[in-house]
């Protein structure tokens, strides 16, 4: 399909890296931020030049929980408890890595925010027309009868975003 292989040329241009392996859900660079101030409901400020890790869903793996669970419902229980598990690998691999004490948090652009709000992630809205573009492509090269749905039900991207010091508090050992 044309989407894997998008997400496989994404992945080496930037550079993705997993804690787990090939099938873990969550992927990450490291990036430095560039936009105005973000504060947190935790009340940590996000500054521009601040280290982050921009995360990315492993489309091919969502891709695969849908084909083999049969249905939406049963694949986004499936993505949620994947997240949290994920989320829980990525604290503990920051903690015990020195490489990233200068991360301040964890950033990502997706549709699938509330699974993330639901995982402690704040939530902003993206402004940017061409990332809104950009995600409607790759939810229609996805599925495009979820790019239908989600259309009718005038769903956007949102960015998504935690200090990694709540990450890790919540979900590290």
């Amino acid at each position: 399909m044309i989407f894997q292989f998008w997400e496989g040329i994404y992945a080496l241009v930037y550079n993705l890296k997993s804690v787990g392996g090939k099938n873990d859900i969550i992927l990450f660079n490291r990036k430095r931020y560039k936009g105005a101030d973000l504060k947190l409901t935790s009340g940590e400020i996000i500054k521009k030049g601040d280290e982050l890790l921009e995360l990315h869903l492993n489309n091919r793996v969502i891709y695969n929980f849908y084909n083999n669970s049969g249905s939406l419902i049963k694949a986004m229980i499936i993505l949620k408890n994947e997240f949290e598990s994920n989320l829980k690998k990525l604290a503990d691999f920051m903690k015990d890595n020195k490489n990233f004490d200068n991360v301040k948090g964890l950033m990502g652009i997706t549709y699938f925010y509330k699974i993330a709000e639901m995982k402690g992630f704040d939530i902003i809205d993206v402004r940017n027309p061409i990332i809104n573009i950009g995600q409607r492509l790759l939810l229609y090269l996805y599925n495009e009868e979820a790019f239908r749905n989600m259309l009718k039900k005038g769903f956007e991207s949102k960015m998504v975003i935690i200090s990694k010091e709540k990450l890790c508090n919540m979900y590290g050992k």
